[in-house]
C-alpha cells in the first residue's frame, strides 16, 4: 500500500518518512561538500596540530581580544608574530561570539584557499537561521557558486545574503566575530592578498568584526599597499617568553586595528 507513496508521516513509531528538507541534497549540501571542516577551530584536527606548535597564555592580550569583540568600531584586527597557540586561546575565551573561524595549515590539508568563504559561509548558516534559506535558494539556482573566484564567492556567499538580511532588519544574533589563523600558510602570497583585500573592502558593511592571525611578511604588505590598502594603524605588544627561539625570549606581537 505504501510503495507508491512519496511522502507520509508514521506517527508513535521510530519511523518518520517525510520529504527530505531542501538543506538534504540540496544547496546547503553543495555548500558543506565544498567546504573544510576540519578548518574549524574545535575541529579534531586542530587540536591535534596544537600539539607541536608555542605556546603561552597571552593572558593579558587575550582578555583585551575578547573586550574588541564586542567593539563595533574597529572591524578588522590583524595580528602578527609567530605560529603559537594564540589564535586558539582567542577563540576559545570568545567562542559565544565567534560566526566563523578558519585556521590553515598544509600539514592538516585545510590550505585550499577556494574552500575558505564556502567553509565560512556553511558556519554562518548554522550560526545565523535566515541566512540558510538565502544560500540554499541561491545554491539551488547556481550550483557552480562554489566554484567561483574568491570574490564572487564572497558576494554571493556571505556579502549579498547578509546585506539582504539586513535590508529587512533581520537580527543577525550576537555571534559577530570571524577568525582567519594562519593565513601565511598559503603558499600563493597572492591569495593571502586577494583574501585580505576582499575581507577590508567589506569591513564595516556586515557587521562582523574579522580577527586575521598571520606571521609577519612584507610582500604581502607590498602587494596590499599596491591595492591601496596600507596598514597604518598598529598596537604593539611585548610578551616575554622562555626558551622563545628567537633567542632574548621577547616575542613581538604587532597589532594592527583597520
Amino acid at each position: 500500500m505504501l510503495s507508491n507513496s512519496s511522502r507520509f508521516v508514521m506517527h508513535n513509531s521510530n519511523c518518520n518518512f517525510v520529504e527530505q528538507h531542501a538543506a538534504e541534497g540540496g544547496g546547503l549540501k553543495i555548500l558543506r561538500d565544498a567546504s573544510l571542516p576540519k578548518a574549524v577551530y574545535d575541529s579534531t584536527a586542530r587540536e591535534s596540530a596544537l600539539y607541536s606548535i608555542l605556546k603561552t597564555e597571552y593572558e593579558g592580550f587575550v582578555a583585551e581580544f575578547v573586550a574588541w569583540t564586542h567593539r563595533g568600531n574597529v572591524p578588522v584586527m590583524r595580528l602578527n608574530g609567530p605560529k603559537s597557540n594564540l589564535a586558539q586561546l582567542c577563540a576559545e575565551k570568545s567562542k559565544e561570539s565567534l560566526a566563523a573561524t578558519f585556521c590553515f595549515s598544509r600539514s592538516h590539508g585545510t590550505d585550499d584557499p577556494s574552500r575558505f568563504f564556502t567553509t565560512l559561509a556553511s558556519q554562518l548558516a548554522i550560526h545565523i537561521p535566515s541566512h540558510v534559506e538565502i544560500l540554499n535558494a541561491k545554491l539551488r539556482h547556481n550550483p557552480d557558486l562554489v566554484l567561483k573566484s574568491l570574490k564572487v564567492q564572497f558576494e554571493e556567499l556571505i556579502a549579498a545574503p547578509i546585506k539582504e538580511l539586513l535590508a529587512k532588519g533581520v537580527d543577525l544574533g550576537p555571534r559577530r566575530v570571524i577568525m582567519v589563523e594562519g593565513i601565511d600558510e598559503r603558499a600563493s602570497v597572492h591569495a593571502h592578498c586577494e583574501i585580505l583585500h576582499t575581507i577590508l573592502e567589506s569591513a564595516g558593511a556586515l557587521s562582523f568584526r574579522w580577527a586575521v592571525f598571520s606571521r609577519p611578511n612584507s610582500q604581502l604588505g607590498a602587494l596590499l599597499k599596491e591595492k591601496g590598502l596600507a596598514l597604518e594603524s598598529c598596537w604593539n605588544v611585548c610578551h616575554s617568553i622562555p626558551n622563545f627561539p628567537a633567542g632574548d625570549g621577547e616575542f613581538v606581537l604587532r597589532v594592527e586595528l583597520i
